[in-house]
Parts: structure tokens; sequence; C-alpha cells
């Protein structure tokens, strides 16, 4: 079941990522598993993506 859906429209270029912070803060406080879609959308910076797969468990699907 999906509970909320987050769209950013930021740039993949900028690493200040509002609406991803929200769903990450939207995720943890309802104990709920929190998908991208596409990790190729998150961003063009490698140490980015790398960052947050460190942060969170990634499951392939």
């Amino acid at each position: 079941m999906i509970l909320k859906d987050f769209i950013e429209v930021e740039s993949r270029k900028n690493n200040d990522r509002p609406k991803l912070k929200e769903a990450i803060e939207y995720a943890n406080n309802k104990s709920a598993t929190l998908i991208i879609a596409k990790l190729d959308r998150l961003s063009r910076n490698a140490a980015f993506i790398l960052l947050w797969k460190k942060t969170f468990q990634y499951i392939p699907f």
C-alpha cells in the first residue's frame, strides 16, 4: 500500500533535495519503506547516491 507519493522537481545537479528529505522523514515517522522508482533519477552525482545508499538498505527489484 502506498501511503504518500513524493515527486521531486529540483534539478539533479542540486544536492539540496527538500522533497527527498521530506520523504525520508515521513518514512521514518511512519516506520515505512521509502521506494525510489529510478535510482538514476536521484542524482547525477555518484557520491550523493552512494551516501544515501550507505544510509539506507538498498533492495533492487
